[in-house]
């Protein structure tokens, strides 16, 4: 008899916790390849960055068309730090403006301090959040 209320109890406690986990669960990042950093760790040894496919997110403060086509953009992304690197992208950066949050991937060029970014993820940022 004492069992069966035991048993209850271990279940219902189970429940509550993965119920409570699930709720609280924080907003997931897009996965990108590459070495997940930061810019400021790229600006602290940029050699043991250069030509590595990276991974870091960050803040857009800039974004200017370069090139004849106006395919080719360069992006300035700031961490909270005020550390800003720039980033070389060809495509479509239709939605992508100042103040947007990317998740960005891409091989970090030393000799220009720039990464040619292969991959931009935009992260939603939910309001009241």
């Amino acid at each position: 008899m004492f069992r069966p209320f035991i048993l209850y109890i271990c279940f219902f406690t189970l429940y509550l916790t993965i119920y409570g986990c699930e709720k609280n669960k924080p907003q997931e990042l897009p996965r990108l390849p590459g070495i997940e950093t930061s810019i400021r760790e790229i600006q602290i040894t940029p050699l043991a960055y250069d030509r590595a496919i990276v991974t870091f997110s960050g803040i857009v403060t800039e974004i200017d068309d370069i090139g004849e086509s106006g395919d080719t953009h360069k992006i300035v992304i700031s961490d909270p730090y005020e550390n800003t690197l720039d980033l070389k992208y060809t495509g479509d950066a239709g939605d992508i403006s100042p103040g947007d949050t990317l998740v960005v991937s891409g091989i970090y060029d030393k000799t220009s301090d720039i990464v040619i970014t292969e991959r931009i993820a935009k992260i939603p940022i939910k309001p009241g959040k």
